[in-house]
């Protein structure tokens, strides 16, 4: 087995035997737009044609737009210091997490051409990051997970054993009236959290954190599944620690059987069927991994997904980011997780988000400060 680690200290006659394995790109990078400042991460759809926000973290909500003849601008920059947004919803609202401090909180950005500014704020007092939000399906309530860390002893001290257990905190935000209505504990260091539209019992949320666990010698990290009602633990699923970039995306795979995508971004295979990088399936009504789609080439190597879209243009086709050099950016297939192409990307390019657009083109953000336009049929 040929791990990442290894990959990335291959020689470059290797890569190039890696690269030989596939066909030409038939992509094409339409626009790239690029600010030296910026962290540009999630992208939302607008409410009007042809808008789009993406969030720059630290920052704000940064307005792209195509017109009818297919030109591409980037405009001005709204809000101040979010971190992440979900939205918008059918109030034409955006609600964002800010950068941690006593100020930090939710702001709710109204994205309506008629006014396109924070039109509401709700105060959390973070002193540690709030991360992702999730919205429930009637927009009547909305998830947001943070942490506080209760430490012992200093930074760097020898007592030093980073955050205890559970000290992850979530937020239930009623808003109709923008009041806390519940907040409960999760897991350590929480980064996502997903909401389960379940059919078959109760709504559920997925939260994945960085809270180790120890389990036949191996450290895995711990998803905590709540009840969307009242938050309290439900479960727990276990998949592979990760020590950059970690973030376990989850999104719906299917409703027929139900299954609940969890995107694994690492490279270190943990030997165990269950645990193996690439998109892990949960069923949401057990809550138990009941199948995987292992992203593999023609030499065995391994890809982890940092991220990853389900086209509805292209029926049968995800499009992931696998953040691993010169294969960044990939098309798999939607049943066998085969490789069908590698999409064009400039040099030193690591995709954060995929995003299509009802014309298939994608929006892509990269944390190196660029927004790419791909059609990926060139």
């Amino acid at each position: 087995m040929i791990s990442l680690s290894t990959l990335r200290t291959a020689s470059v006659s290797a890569l190039l035997l890696l690269l030989l394995a596939y066909p030409s790109h038939a992509s094409a990078i339409l626009y790239s737009f690029e600010s030296p400042d910026s962290n540009y991460y999630r992208v939302l759809p607008g409410t009007e044609t042809g808008e789009y926000w993406i969030v720059s973290r630290g920052e704000g909500l940064q307005l792209i737009t195509v017109d009818e003849n297919g030109i591409w601008q980037l405009k001005g920059m709204y809000g101040y210091g979010q971190y992440d947004a979900i939205g918008p919803d059918c109030r034409n609202r955006i609600y964002c997490t800010g950068l941690p401090g006593p100020n930090s909180g939710i702001s709710v950005f109204n994205c309506s051409q008629q006014h396109r500014d924070v039109e509401d704020t709700l105060i959390l007092e973070a002193d540690y990051p709030l991360n992702c939000l999730a919205l429930s399906p009637d927009q009547t309530s909305l998830y947001v997970v943070g942490y506080d860390w209760p430490r012992i002893g200093e930074y760097y001290s020898p007592l030093d054993v980073g955050p205890h257990l559970d000290s992850g905190i979530i937020w239930q935000i009623d808003l109709n009236s923008m009041t806390v209505v519940n907040q409960n504990i999760t897991a350590a260091l929480p980064e996502t959290i997903f909401y389960v539209d379940n059919p078959y019992g109760p709504d559920k949320l997925y939260v994945s954190t960085e809270q180790g666990m120890l389990y036949n010698g191996k450290i895995l990290c711990v998803t905590d599944v709540l009840l969307a009602s009242g938050m309290n633990r439900q479960s727990q699923i276990y998949g592979p620690m990760m020590f950059e970039q970690y973030r376990n995306d989850f999104l719906e795979w299917s409703d027929n059987p139900p299954r609940i995508a969890m995107l694994c971004n690492t490279d270190r295979d943990l030997e165990e069927e269950q645990y193996h990088a690439g998109i892990v399936l949960i069923d949401p009504q057990t809550d138990q991994v009941v199948d995987w789609l292992i992203i593999t080439n023609e030499t065995g190597t391994k890809f982890g997904v940092q991220h990853a879209c389900i086209s509805d243009v292209h029926p049968g086709v995800v499009y992931i980011s696998s953040n691993f050099a010169r294969f960044d950016l990939m098309a798999i297939d939607y049943e066998t997780g085969e490789i069908l192409d590698i999409l064009d990307t400039p040099q030193g390019f690591h995709s954060q988000f995929i995003y299509e657009t009802p014309d298939g083109l994608l929006i892509v953000t990269g944390g190196d400060s660029k927004i790419l336009i791909i059609d990926p049929e060139g």
